[in-house]
């Protein structure tokens, strides 16, 4: 909800997540500066208007400054993530575009006179806003008329570009933290009258709100005509209705399957793993058979990624079925949603969002394009340009996902018979077998361990080991294994650099 912020607003929520997601550490002057891309004098203004923000509204949170650098102390038993949600909907109350939208939501409006005049602001002023407000908007598909035939909204759009743009609004708002809306959209009261029961261990707190958001969004819509969804796409969201009905609390309020169908859609690109490993195994083996064009592209891009990147390497059922699960659920978005979520957001996710000092990341993010430059042409796949960064963020995300990046490691100890076993023994004890790979030729190894001196090659580590008894001993060589194994994770450099 970043761009419907007021520019001084969004500068202050910017350095107060910078301060959060930082803490204890002290910020500097000019690296806020450098971050919002302005002078150290309207920066030092922008800190000092949030620290009187806070100290106005969120007592509990304290800017503490010391000389030009600053750090954020939380004197509550509250998570740091709630003052950030609670800091955004603070500042997107007095945001103009902002509640223009949310009065739109709420009733009717026959002209842009009457409009400005509910929210006591000048019609120029408000005919300035809109064009910002239509390009958030086209996002969802979504557009805004005005006319003396009263209508139940100002929204026109599909009923499923509809709901999706309402789900999406309320929760970027509340995030489960907040409710603003109860005078108009009583969720409390909603919940009390049908009790919704999340038995599933699955459904942890977040994944719930976000269903009670959805299910009430259902009900309140139900005096709409029911949509039907095409052939193709009631096939998919009928096999996740068949595996993990989401849409299972709503039963006794929607009636029309394909409404049903639908939140079983919706869910999937809105939450996070709504299906567990298992459940996504048995949805790739039921999918399979279909000749959806979803479908068939989600296979060929799977099978590619596998055959590209991972040629030598045993791909496990599990493996696969999870990563064809993150490119079918991106498929559905894409093909049968059609929508453009980054026009929520501030910095859209794309490769660009990782640190590109490193060579090496460059020679994977090249690697990357030109795969799925080559690919998408050898099936004739047609991409929208606006969601290639979304494409070329998830290959690399599965790369990391799928390749295990053993840390390869060589024993050399003459001390004592069994020493070398010892070593390995309390190696897979600490690290296991899944994360470090002992390895007989030295040339092939990271760190090298033994007792004498080797002669270590080029990006090799030695590690000098005296005596297996010593504890401080296994103390450094378990820290330099930790420190080698956080850097290759990071193949892709996000806060290395």
């Amino acid at each position: 909800m970043d761009t419907l912020l007021m520019k001084k607003d969004l500068a202050k929520l910017t350095l107060f997540r910078e301060l959060v997601y930082n803490q204890p550490k002290e910020l500097s002057l000019d690296y806020f500066s450098e971050l919002l891309n302005i002078s150290k004098r309207s920066t030092l203004r922008t800190v000092e208007e949030l620290a009187h923000d806070l100290e106005k509204d969120f007592e509990d949170m304290e800017i503490k400054k010391n000389k030009y650098s600053y750090s954020i102390m939380n004197n509550s038993l509250m998570n740091n993530e709630y003052f950030i949600v609670s800091l955004q909907l603070f500042y997107l109350k007095n945001s103009i575009q902002f509640n223009i939208i949310y009065s739109l939501l709420t009733k009717y409006f026959d002209s842009m006179t009457q409009l400005s005049e509910y929210l006591y602001i000048s019609t120029p002023h408000l005919y300035r806003q809109m064009p910002e407000i239509k390009r958030f908007l086209a996002g969802f598909k979504i557009d805004i008329i005005f006319t003396e035939a009263k209508k139940k909204t100002n929204f026109v759009g599909s009923p499923k570009h509809l709901k999706t743009f309402y789900y999406f609004f309320y929760w970027g708002i509340s995030q489960g933290i907040a409710w603003p809306f109860e005078e108009f959209f009583p969720l409390k009261k909603f919940n009390e009258t049908f009790q919704l029961a999340f038995t599933d261990p699955s459904h942890i707190p977040s994944k719930t709100k976000k269903l009670e958001v959805l299910f009430l969004l259902s009900y309140l819509d139900k005096v709409n005509p029911p949509f039907e969804l095409s052939e193709d796409i009631k096939e998919i969201a009928t096999i996740f209705k068949d595996i993990n009905d989401v849409s299972t609390y709503s039963h006794n309020y929607v009636k029309h399957e394909d409404e049903r169908l639908f939140i079983n859609l919706l869910s999937r690109i809105s939450m996070a793993d709504l299906d567990n490993e298992e459940e996504k195994v048995v949805i790739y083996q039921r999918v399979l058979s279909s000749d959806s064009p979803i479908v068939t592209h989600s296979i060929k891009i799977t099978e590619s990624i596998f055959t590209h990147f991972f040629p030598d390497i045993f791909i496990s059922i599990e493996d696969r079925a999870v990563t064809f699960y993150y490119i079918f659920i991106f498929h559905i978005y894409i093909h049968y949603f059609g929508i453009d979520l980054s026009v929520l957001f501030t910095n859209p996710v794309s490769l660009k969002r990782f640190s590109t000092k490193s060579e090496q990341f460059k020679l994977i993010e090249k690697n990357i394009v030109h795969f799925f430059d080559s690919i998408t042409t050898e099936h004739n796949i047609k991409v929208d340009e606006k969601y290639l960064n979304g494409y070329y963020f998830l290959i690399a995300s599965i790369i990391d996902y799928v390749d295990p990046m053993f840390l390869k490691i060589y024993i050399q100890y003459s001390k004592h018979i069994a020493g070398k076993n010892i070593i390995k023994s309390k190696l897979y004890t600490m690290f296991g077998k899944e994360n470090i790979i002992i390895v007989d030729d030295i040339n092939e190894a990271k760190i090298i361990i033994s007792d004498c001196f080797e002669n270590e090659n080029q990006g090799q580590i030695l590690f000098l080991i005296a005596e297996i008894s010593r504890p401080e001993m296994w103390q450094n060589l378990m820290l330099l294994i930790l420190k080698e194994k956080f850097q290759k994770s990071f193949r892709f450099p996000l806060m290395l650099d």
